[in-house]
């Protein structure tokens, strides 16, 4: 009856399971040959999350069949990065099915999970839940599923002198990025409607997860996912990070890391030697830019689905790029800095030229983890509904119940659609 569940981004994974703890693995790899020497040894952490962190070298054999991607052996994290400067990532280029670092990522998060969670049942079987753009579920849900089910062992080669963990993945379950945002955004994880998401429980409402390199839309009416309005565009975060990249490319005459862009527009900030230069205005400029983009692919896409914008009751915005750029100050007495307003804030002001009318909502919580909270929720109620089912073929009494609660209203059809409507 275990589930696992699993968000894959640009440069981290996010995973949780049963337990609902949300955890996140890098996404950076280097793939290698399945009996190819490391000299590296792992570097000793805190605890055994951490050590495991430090030693991901991994090899993946699926023991029940061929598969198109494994078996396969990969560094991934500091391991890949101490081991070779170039590193894999997913790509925006092509799409999340297509891509074995992708599945790599998925399967080495189950395993990671049943490790730090010290799982009494390792060859239990698992049911997966995968958040992917809109697109790829409509037409390649089948395809993930026939790729991901099966028996798997997962050794991580260099964590306690080698662990390997076995487990099946009974079903696969793809679901739309931005509706689990939506789900996550209507409700707690407990499956009860949030207090301060029922005044948009009526009418339409547009999800925008904002992503690293791309931005998911799509329309939630009456709490149900219309099929037709999923939509995914190559804009996000990373419009902002160009933007930031050539401005430090003109005051300081040098071309910024990956790392170091996403530093300044997660802190509005940058490292110069021992110390650090603020760039309130720069990161302004580029969510601006990024905003700007937003609001131009908003207006094809309400074109595309034929449903009028001024029909939108609210926009609730979530992921990584729509968060505001803030940092501990650990001189002024580690007090919280914030150096730039939300990105919700820029499409706010790009969406009054439009129809200023319209609410735009800040996903309450982490932006960051709306989708796999979303998944967790969906997850927790299908595993009831399984529970059930095996309790009345095996004519049993109805046991009380975990700490997931239900609504006899909430609907768990595909795809999921909690009709997220009021409790009965």
């Amino acid at each position: 009856m275990s589930f696992i569940c699993v968000d894959i981004g640009a440069s981290h994974t996010r995973f949780t399971g049963d337990n609902g703890v949300i955890q996140r693995m890098p996404n950076n790899m280097v793939l290698l040959e399945e009996n190819e020497r490391v000299d590296l040894m792992p570097y000793a952490g805190n605890d055994d999350v951490e050590t495991l962190f430090n030693a991901l070298d991994v090899t993946i054999k699926k023991t029940d069949g061929e598969s198109e991607f494994f078996p396969a052996r990969a560094l991934i994290g500091a391991m890949a990065e101490r081991y070779s400067a170039t590193n894999v990532r997913p790509s925006v280029m092509q799409n999340k099915h297509k891509q074995k670092v992708n599945y790599i990522s998925t399967l080495v998060a189950t395993a990671f999970y049943r490790v730090i969670n010290k799982s009494d049942a390792m060859d239990q079987d698992i049911h997966m839940y995968i958040a992917l753009p809109p697109v790829e579920v409509a037409t390649a849900k089948d395809y993930v599923a026939k790729q991901l089910m099966g028996s798997y062992e997962v050794t991580f080669n260099k964590y306690m002198g080698g662990t390997t963990v076995k487990f099946k993945i009974a079903s696969v379950s793809c679901r739309e990025e931005s509706f689990m945002a939506m789900v996550a955004f209507f409700f707690d994880k407990n499956g009860a409607l949030k207090e301060e998401a029922k005044k948009y429980a009526k009418g339409n409402i547009l999800s925008i997860d904002i992503g690293a390199s791309t931005t998911d839309l799509a329309v939630v009416k009456d709490m149900r996912y219309l099929e037709k309005s999923g939509q995914t565009y190559k804009t996000g975060g990373n419009i902002a990070k160009d933007v930031i990249a050539n401005e430090i490319r003109a005051m300081y005459g040098y071309d910024p890391t990956n790392e170091e862009t996403e530093q300044v527009m997660a802190e509005g900030r940058l490292s110069m030697g021992n110390s650090f230069v603020e760039m309130t205005d720069s990161v302004n400029r580029a969510k601006k830019a990024l905003a700007a983009q937003i609001m131009s692919n908003i207006q094809s896409y309400f074109r595309l689905v034929n449903i009028p914008i001024q029909t939108i009751r609210a926009i609730v915005v979530s992921g990584g790029g729509s968060m505001c750029s803030e940092y501990v100050d650990d001189v002024d007495n580690m007090r919280v800095k914030q150096v730039s307003k939300p990105t919700t804030d820029f499409i706010v002001e790009e969406l009054k030229n439009i129809c200023d009318t319209i609410d735009v909502v800040p996903f309450d919580g982490s932006p960051r983890d709306a989708n796999i909270t979303g998944l967790y929720i969906v997850a927790s109620l299908d595993k009831i509904k399984r529970q059930r089912q095996a309790q009345v073929a095996a004519n049993a009494q109805p046991a009380v119940q975990p700490t997931v609660q239900t609504q006899e209203t909430v609907n768990v059809n595909t795809p999921v659609q909690p009709t997220m409507q009021a409790q009965a």
